[in-house]
């Protein structure tokens, strides 16, 4: 009888892709673009400028300030999952893990991927001088403020499931309390509950760290994490799909379809959330 051997050639095809910078929404349709094309690895990288993102149920004419969004000249990039309204820009960096849904490394049960995954961010974390711990389910928080500093999110597209997360270097929390729509008499308390409820490297050490440091920390301690990842060369046609993607996911028509989804809440962190009608 033959002897059944490990798939090796499957261990040679999980990659980490170190791409420095993305313009803007590049760096998320990045991970879209490695899903439809099956590619499983893990792509650190970072925007090099500002940008909105909505999950992909979110109603955005119920939660976004379009006029706002609009005298800024913010464009707005709806993802394939789930997860909520996000700003994102140059002072964080991205860890995006994508992985066939029938591959061995990848847990049966979701709160199990999102505690597996959260390993190499949180020991990062703790290697640049922050204490972090996983609060399901999708939410690193510091363990002395239990203020949210690494928001991340999962979901499947085509036959691939995605896990995506951030690290903050730093936080707008006034252009944040800006682009949501809500009654003006409220946007002080907005800004107010964000200020307490999410925090950033910058805020917890007193100083902003080098986002060359803190990518090589989280290259570092994803490689440990996992034997069968190796470093790669970014082929051309991961690029090429992610321009074409962010294309259609900016658009009006994309990002403004009608849901059905009511908005009457938007999450600040695990288990705290603020109400935009009252």
């Amino acid at each position: 009888m033959a002897k059944i051997m490990p798939n090796k050639n499957r261990q040679k095809c999980f990659k980490l892709f170190h791409i420095k910078s993305l313009q803007g929404v590049d760096s998320l349709s990045v991970f879209h673009a490695a899903a439809h094309l099956g590619i499983e690895c893990v792509i650190i990288t970072s925007p090099a400028s500002t940008f909105l993102s909505t999950g992909y149920f979110d109603n955005a004419k119920e939660i976004l300030n379009r006029k706002m969004l609009n005298s800024k000249k913010l464009p707005v990039f709806r993802r394939k999952i789930g997860g909520g309204l996000v700003l994102l820009d140059k002072d964080q960096v991205f860890y995006q893990v994508i992985l066939k849904r029938n591959n061995p490394l990848l847990p049966r049960v979701v709160k199990n991927a999102y505690r597996k995954f959260s390993h190499a961010p949180i020991e990062s974390f703790r290697q640049l001088g922050v204490a972090v711990e996983y609060r399901p389910i999708n939410d690193l928080l510091v363990s002395s403020s239990q203020a949210k500093i690494s928001g991340q999110g999962a979901g499947v597209i085509e036959d691939s499931f995605v896990f995506a997360g951030n690290i903050l270097l730093d936080f707008n929390y006034k252009l944040m309390t800006d682009v949501v729509k809500i009654p003006e008499d409220r946007r002080e308390l907005l800004l107010d509950s964000l200020q307490k409820g999410v925090t950033s490297l910058k805020r917890e050490l007193g100083v902003k760290p080098e986002k060359d440091e803190v990518e090589s920390v989280l290259i570092k301690n994803f490689l440990k994490s996992y034997p069968e990842l190796h470093e790669a060369t970014i082929p051309a046609e991961l690029f090429e799909l992610s321009r074409s993607l962010s294309e259609t996911m900016i658009s009006d028509d994309y990002v403004y379809e009608e849901t059905g989804r009511e908005h009457n809440k938007i999450k600040i962190r695990e288990g705290v959330f603020f109400d935009l009608k009252k």
